[in-house]
């Protein structure tokens, strides 16, 4: 975790300046000015935060005030971004082949993207006729025309594609007796996109590797150069060496593959074999007559340009962090940017939310998911239901979607258009639909049965879809669950064409969600303990130490009531026995009721005399799980993590107001759907759906649910 470390540490130090002039990647800062005198002022700024670290800027590898510079794999002019010749260059510079074993190669690359290229077969018969056995191999003006177009649609869309960070990125790899070679791909619309071309010529020495030595090493070499796109997200590894499948599983190994499995293990892929006839783009890169294009490249008077500078290798300098003070900060991530070739300063998230028609008069500066570019801190958890929507607001913004128009007219009138489709699409799902004085609603009746049987969901008219999203998603009352969750809160209340799609894309597409997103594992699937009625086994657990808050907490005891998994926690100075007796006595017992069980660790806290009277007194039977095996008291287990992530997501730089979002995460949780008991623990404790945020924000009556299920009833 060295990488993450050290973004951390450089994200500390650039705290007050990040997003405003300051961007960093590692080692990789770049400073952005709208003026020279401001850049310099700026450049100032950031060398007094490195010099008051302890850190230093290497001269070499700086470049200054400059109007174009290359980062992260990218282009970066004041116009915009646009991707990096350097992802193509192995293809632009592919030597024109010497005989018919190169031309082979070369061909092979082309066929694997001929689904891109129009009149493949006739652009490329000059090339394919050179390798045809008796033909003598003789290059004419028709085959350098073909050879040169070839590489140019090779470099350019449909082919390439700019890297979409929500998909899963493809890694084909492969070697060759001379060099080795990769391409970096994404599946678009079920068809491979190149992002990035590479490979290398082999050294003296590693042309006397063995085979899965040679193709062990085109993996490494590949996975090293594309960190930047590879750091955080599971990808898949594609080699045409089938024996790789096992690479991380076999224990006979040499020194040189311990060291290159130890180094791919930071990584989180899966390797799968590809015959080598399907892997024809990686081969083509593998097999390039690098000593020719070398050659060549002596010959060019022409230099790199400067901004290629920035292609340095990372230094992590060594650097002294309490363990504390990082333990709310999200792992690294790289942001994706949009697919065409010049892009404004807009990320995908921002385009992505913008389709959606973000209401700006009621996202403002109050909201506590919005970060104030100012302050630089995270807004307070503030009143988040200013300027309800009362019902006329809903009608006239529901009959203002083309959408909804037509539903509503034949409802209230049964008029239709006459234009058929139209006719047809109204009348496709219009029994799902009906009007209650005036307003809107979807009828819903899911898959799986629930207690309340049918939704009445209200209509949301396009102007309004962002923020509920933003109101379910954003917001501490919300604490940025996942798709799943936040996906059953909205349907459960709202519904609009294409919900799903749009709920998908902003979890998707949330910044906060991807820095915090890390590495996810299956699980052995866990095994049911029997519970009769509702209180009747209780689970605790302590969490910390955390930052101490200004309140002067350090830690969190957790609860949690095994059927309905009501949780509550609390934040504490300290997790002495007596401190958590008397939350079990004051908090839950004379709240909720004596438990039968009490599950607990083995921890000194739980285990004094003090708990023990205390469980004799009530006759409760404390039960205590095995040591050193958690797993024992899985459901709290799951739900600290739970709540530590949901912190993480607003906790301030300093950290030390972490127990204020506490309150507002438990909410959260207890208002999401238990995907194990398919209701939320507030609906299977108090028999009735909680009133949300956004409920209050477009006036909508709690009591929908219950009316709509009466009437269902009679």
């Amino acid at each position: 975790n060295g990488s993450a470390t050290f973004q951390r540490l450089v994200e500390a130090v650039m705290a007050d300046e990040l997003w405003h002039f300051v961007l960093a990647y590692l080692d990789d800062i770049i400073i952005f000015s709208a003026t020279f005198e401001e850049h310099v002022e700026h450049l100032q700024r950031a060398f007094d935060k490195l010099a008051n670290a302890n850190l230093k800027a290497n001269p070499g590898k700086c470049d200054l005030a400059e109007t174009e510079i290359a980062f992260l794999g990218h282009i970066v002019t004041h116009d915009g971004v646009r991707p990096n010749e350097e992802n193509t260059k192995k293809v632009k510079e592919f030597p024109r082949p010497k005989n018919a074993k190169q031309m082979k190669s070369f061909l092979g690359l082309c066929s694997y993207y001929r689904r891109f290229v129009p009149k493949f077969a006739d652009l490329s018969a000059p090339l394919f006729h050179l390798t045809k056995l008796g033909v003598k191999y003789e290059w004419t003006h028709e085959c350098e025309k073909a050879f040169q177009h070839l590489k140019d649609i090779l470099t350019s869309d449909p082919v390439v594609a700019m890297p979409d960070f929500t998909k899963r990125f493809y890694l084909q790899t492969d070697a060759s007796n001379t060099g080795i070679g990769w391409t970096l791909s994404q599946k678009h619309d079920g068809m491979d996109r190149a992002v990035h071309y590479g490979g290398r010529a082999l050294k003296p020495a590693e042309k006397n590797y063995p085979v899965i030595e040679k193709e062990s090493l085109a993996i490494v070499a590949a996975v090293k150069n594309l960190h930047n796109y590879l750091a955080n997200d599971q990808f898949t590894i594609l080699t045409d060496h089938q024996p790789l499948e096992y690479m991380l599983k076999t224990r006979d190994r040499f020194n040189k593959m311990i060291r290159w499995v130890l180094y791919l293990q930071a990584y989180d892929f899966v390797i799968e074999y590809r015959p080598g006839k399907a892997n024809g783009n990686a081969d083509a890169l593998s097999r390039i007559p690098w000593e020719q294009l070398q050659a060549e490249a002596a010959k060019d008077p022409i230099q790199e340009k400067k901004s290629t500078k920035n292609r340095k290798k990372t230094e992590q300098p060594e650097s002294k962090i309490e363990k504390e003070e990082v333990f709310f900060t999200p792992n690294t991530t790289v942001e994706g940017e949009d697919e065409s070739n010049v892009m404004k300063y807009e990320s995908e998230a921002f385009k992505e939310r913008s389709k959606l028609e973000l209401d700006e008069r009621n996202l403002n500066n109050s909201s506590p998911c919005i970060i104030d570019e100012q302050k630089g801190e995270k807004q307070k958890f503030s009143a988040i239901t200013e300027n309800p929507f009362d019902k006329e607001s809903i009608i006239r913004h529901q009959k203002a979607d083309p959408q909804l128009l037509g539903k509503m007219e034949y409802l209230a009138d049964k008029v239709l258009p006459e234009d058929s489709k139209e006719k047809k699409e109204i009348l496709r799902d219009i029994d799902n639909y009906l009007i209650d004085n005036g307003v809107l609603y979807h009828v819903f009746s899911p898959r799986i049965a629930t207690t309340e049987g049918t939704w009445k969901q209200l209509v949301i008219p396009k102007k309004y879809r962002a923020q509920i999203l933003q109101l379910n998603h954003d917001e501490p009352a919300s604490a940025h669950f996942g798709f799943a969750k936040t996906a059953d809160k909205i349907r459960r209340r709202y519904y609009w064409p294409n919900m799903l799609t749009d709920i998908q894309t902003w979890v998707n597409t949330c910044i906060i969600c991807q820095q915090d997103k890390g590495t996810t594992k299956k699980n052995a699937p866990l095994y049911p303990i029997a519970t009769g009625e509702v209180f009747e086994a209780l689970h605790c657990d302590v969490v910390g130490p955390f930052p101490r808050t200004d309140a002067g907490n350090r830690y969190v005891v957790v609860f949690i009531e095994r059927l309905t998994a009501w949780p509550e926690a609390f934040a504490v100075a300290s997790t002495e026995a007596n401190v958590i007796a008397e939350l079990l006595l004051h908090h839950i017992i004379f709240r909720f009721g004596v438990p039968r069980h009490f599950v607990t660790d083995q921890g000194k806290n739980f285990l004094s005399n003090l708990m023990a009277e205390v469980c004799n007194m009530l006759n409760i039977k404390q039960i205590k799980t095995t040591p050193y095996h958690p797993q024992s008291n899985g459901i709290v287990e799951r739900l600290n993590g739970t709540l530590v992530k949901g912190i993480s997501h607003f906790v301030a730089s300093r950290q030390n107001d972490w127990d204020q979002y506490l309150p507002s995460v438990l909410f959260a949780y207890r208002t999401s759907v238990n995907e194990s008991r398919k209701e939320s623990p507030y609906y299977l404790m108090f028999g009735r759906e909680a009133t949300l945020p956004s409920d209050l924000q477009f006036n909508r009556v709690r009591s929908y649910h219950l009316k709509w299920r009466i009437i269902e009833l009679e």
